[in-house]
């Protein structure tokens, strides 16, 4: 393996947080620092840890990702990309962030590659349960057979369906110039008024 250069052009690790850098056709991986990358690859003709032996099911993947940067030296961004793993004794589909970047030799040659990755597996998950409970909401408001209002703290209407604009014979433009207290019979307007007045900073549900 040809050894690395102990200068590369003053390229920086700093504020990457801790992170994984190849070198080589045969992928010698290290683990980098918030430290100047020279620093780190000076030592790297004495370590001898090849990703594939640790990367497991992600090797073929991850080595044609590294291959793309050695060869065509551009470095390779990717938001959530998703990536197929057994950590947990099981198949599982992880997601991160990834920036795959060349790091040069002093001829400025690609000899190697810096890797900064971030798990973003729980936000892509926390954010696709979000959407299927929006997507499950916007399902039940569009229902044709239960009239449904939202309502501001006064009482004010908001969202209206189209059942219920059909239950009180408005349009939905004029219903949402309107209220609770607009509705209501006279006989209920007494009882309806004190939920939409603060007493003491608290409304109760209506």
């Amino acid at each position: 393996m040809a050894k690395p250069s102990k200068r590369c052009n003053g390229y920086s690790a700093a504020g990457a947080g801790p992170d994984r850098a190849v070198w080589g056709e045969e992928f010698v991986a290290f683990t980098t620092k918030p430290m100047h990358l020279p620093s780190v690859i000076s030592t790297l003709a004495h370590l001898d840890v090849l990703p594939e032996k640790n990367w497991g099911e992600l090797w073929n993947d991850r080595a044609a990702l590294l291959r793309s940067v050695l060869n065509g030296g551009s470095t390779v961004l990717a938001k959530d990309r998703p990536f197929y793993i057994e950590g947990h004794g099981y198949p599982e589909t992880v997601q991160f962030d990834i920036s795959y970047s060349p790091v040069r030799n002093e001829e400025r040659r690609v000899r190697g590659v810096l890797c900064i990755v971030n798990d973003t597996t729980d936000r892509v998950k926390f954010e696709s349960a979000l959407q299927a409970s929006e997507e499950r909401l916007k399902a039940i408001f569009r229902s044709p057979q239960r009239g449904i209002v939202q309502t501001d703290l006064t009482g004010c209407f908001l969202p209206v369906n189209n059942r219920f604009c059909e239950i009180l014979g408005y349009r939905e433009s004029e219903l949402l110039s309107m209220g609770m207290l607009d509705i209501c019979v006279a006989r209920d307007i007494a009882e309806a008024d004190p939920l939409f007045k603060n007493d003491g900073g608290t409304r109760p549900e209506f």
